[in-house]
């Protein structure tokens, strides 16, 4: 009996092991990854706003009174 224990007790610290095992390997590779995406499209859309400021900036004030254009 104390070894069907001792062999329970293993058999789940094992899997315990190898479930952190996994998700230490996605912390470590997988976050990284993600913070870089993250950034670019960050990048990507200060690009796209600075194109549209300049582009409300070209237009000047040609158009209706009111900042809606109603």
């Amino acid at each position: 009996m104390g070894e069907l224990i001792s062999r329970v007790i293993g058999v789940s610290a094992g899997l315990l092991f190898a479930v952190l095992w996994v998700f230490v390997l996605f912390l470590g590779a997988g976050l990284p990854i993600m913070a870089f995406v993250v950034m670019r499209n960050i990048t990507k859309i200060r690009v796209q706003l600075e194109r549209l400021n300049d582009t409300l900036e070209t237009r000047g004030n040609n158009g209706p009174g009111n900042i809606l254009g109603l």
